[in-house]
């Protein structure tokens, strides 16, 4: 009778499925001749390479299927598919084990030949027919005949190991305490078994083609946090079939780090922490160092401790060269600089929000690594940076930080201005570090959204699109409604992009015209949930206050407010004229949002 061998569709070294309770890894080299997979490293393999559906007659080892995830049990389907033939292992109502070709038209004969795989908490599979869950592969301790029974927990002769040795892969039987354990599962012309012979070839899945990974490694490297970062393994051999769907990822601090399972990192908090990678197949495995820095990638001011002068653009000029100076805080794009950490040197780039299509960075003129050389703007790009243009942070005993440049680094100089005085136009320098009651050489580091900046809010629509209902007879009457959609055209018309509609149907969104003998020519309210999310947010517009404007004037009014909506603040520190929430602005003239509006709108939704 002609002997032919299984081979199991479940494992072709792809995506693998880890489950928390099973203890998959040893953190060691596998180093015996045979491993004996867990279904929680097999459930999940997909194909070798040239694999076709089965949905046509199966013939050949490489004609081979997982057949579908059953979502509503939560069960991978298989077939378990004969080498020589392609034959699929089968099974009938009766409990017989017929090998038939695949059989999508009968009604019930094609479910016949899926099985369902049941992972153990000891890492044991067992064998289920799909049609009767109830019925399970069972090899008769006696005979070595495999048939299907119906499963009891206690009949250790129901249970397998997925192995994997250099004759290939196989179902063993998993009875601790019977001469047959060990033994792998064969597939006659029409009946199964157990056998300790030799077998061919590969009894699950053709792995001819699995080069195993002997060592995998990988350089340490540097994460800003919320920063993201793929890692690939290096391998070796570097021909080995080793892959990031088939590695599992361990971090040591999740507080610093985390990393999914095809190897994306993202950082955390600041602090080092080892991330390890481990062949699931060879148990090779392989750790680098991270180190997560400070600040995440984006946008911040740099104000200095001693004088809380802020570095800015000297003039706003952008050329090569210009100074960065001391200056009062304005909150405008001269003063705004843009964090980006290269995550192989951890070195960060401090490049002007003012730049266009020539990027400017702060810079130590010349790169020199002299004391008391001016800070300038110098243009480059991120993979042209010279050292001057690199920087780090260092926190201070105060509380504060050093911006140290790299031509600096040698000698402990970090950025200084050079006077205590809260002069604006002073030169910022490259100096040295002297802790003492002076801080000239200390800066904090603050995001635009800072409520220390008085630019944004936490009033904001989850969108730029969204719709205002206007509520009352007033609101909807002749003189307010048309303004009103004047007013959100006039954002919607700006660089801002925004989508606003006004009407009547429901928004959390509203507007009213009321007549209240009070101060105030408009107001918003906003209302948080729990967790600190807008729910919703009411304007009022005062027509006690406003109804004898002009309509520019009262259009200044409806844009204002539609900017809280936007999240901007009330009374930014720019000139009065130079923001829509300015409430000493011309609002005959100034019912638009000007550049400084439309930046901080366009900021606070670029974050999220």
């Amino acid at each position: 009778m002609k002997r032919k061998a299984v081979l199991f569709m479940a494992t072709i070294l792809a995506a693998l499925i880890v489950f928390g309770q099973i203890s998959v890894f040893s953190l060691s080299p596998q180093t015996e001749a045979e491993h004996v997979f867990t279904f929680a490293e097999l459930a999940g393999m997909e194909y070798a390479p040239g694999v076709s559906d089965a949905s046509a007659d199966v013939n050949g080892f490489t004609r081979i299927k997982k057949y579908e995830k059953n979502r509503a049990e939560g069960d991978d389907l298989y077939y378990i598919v004969e080498h020589n033939d392609g034959y699929l292992l089968s099974n009938t109502s009766s409990g017989t084990l017929p090998l038939t070709r695949y059989n999508s038209g009968s009604t019930t004969g094609h479910l016949y030949q899926k099985w369902k795989i049941q992972q153990l908490n000891s890492g044991k599979v067992i064998v289920r027919s799909y049609y009767n869950n109830n019925l399970c592969l069972t090899v008769n301790e006696s005979t070595q005949v495999v048939t299907l029974s119906t499963y009891s927990s206690s009949n250790e002769y129901q249970k397998w190991w997925m192995s994997y040795s250099s004759e290939g892969n196989a179902l063993e039987c998993a009875a601790s305490s019977s001469p047959l354990n060990g033994f792998k599962l064969i597939i006659y012309d029409n009946y199964l078994v157990v056998s300790s012979s030799s077998y061919t070839p590969l009894g699950f899945f053709d792995c001819s083609w699995y080069v195993p990974a002997t060592g995998l490694s990988y350089s340490s490297f540097y994460i800003a946090p919320e920063q993201v970062r793929y890692v690939t393994p290096i391998k070796t051999p570097s021909n080995a079939n080793c892959a990031n769907n088939w590695i599992k990822w361990t971090v040591g601090n999740t507080s610093r780090l985390t990393v999914d399972d095809r190897g994306k990192v993202t950082g955390v908090s600041k602090g080092n922490t080892n991330l390890t990678f481990t062949d699931m197949i060879t148990r090779v495995y392989g750790t680098c160092t991270v180190h997560v820095t400070q600040f995440a990638n984006g946008t911040y001011f740099l104000k200095n401790k001693q004088n809380s002068m802020f570095a800015k653009v000297k003039n706003g000029t952008m050329t090569q060269g210009q100074n960065v100076v001391q200056y009062s805080f304005d909150g405008d794009i001269q003063e705004r600089w843009i964090f980006t950490l290269n995550t192989s040197t951890g070195y960060y780039s401090i490049k002007s929000a003012n730049s266009g299509t020539t990027s400017y960075y702060l810079s130590v003129s010349d790169d020199s690594p002299l004391m008391d050389k001016p800070i300038v703007i110098r243009s480059a790009t991120e993979s042209t940076l010279t050292d001057g243009m690199k920087w780090t942070f260092a926190t201070t005993s105060s509380g504060a930080y050093k911006i140290i440049p790299k031509t600096g680094e040698s000698n402990d100089y970090c950025l200084n201005t050079s006077t205590s005085s809260s002069a604006n136009d002073v030169n910022l320098i490259q100096s040295d570090y002297q802790q003492n009651s002076s801080y000239r050489d200390e800066w904090y580091i603050i995001k635009p959204e800072d409520p220390e900046c008085g630019i944004l809010t936490t009033c904001k629509t989850p969108t730029k699109t969204f719709n205002i209902k206007c509520i009352g007879s007033d609101t909807l009457g002749s003189l307010w409604f048309p303004l009103i959609q004047e007013s959100a055209e006039i954002w919607n018309n700006s660089a801002s992009n925004t989508n606003i509609t006004v009407g009547t149907s429901d928004s959390p969104f509203t507007c009213e015209v009321v007549s209240r003998v009070v101060l105030w020519n408009g107001r918003v309210t906003p209302n948080y949930g729990p967790s600190g999310e807008v729910l919703s947010i009411e304007m009022e517009i005062n027509s006690y206050k406003c109804l004898s404007m002009g309509n520019n004037a009262k259009k200044s009014v409806i844009t204002h407010e539609i900017g809280h909506f936007l999240a901007l603040d009330d009374n930014p520190p720019v000139s009065s004229n130079y923001s829509l929430m300015n409430h000493s602005r011309n609002r005959n003239v100034v019912y638009e949002p000007q550049p400084y509006d439309i930046m901080n709108v366009n900021y606070i939704y670029s974050i999220n």
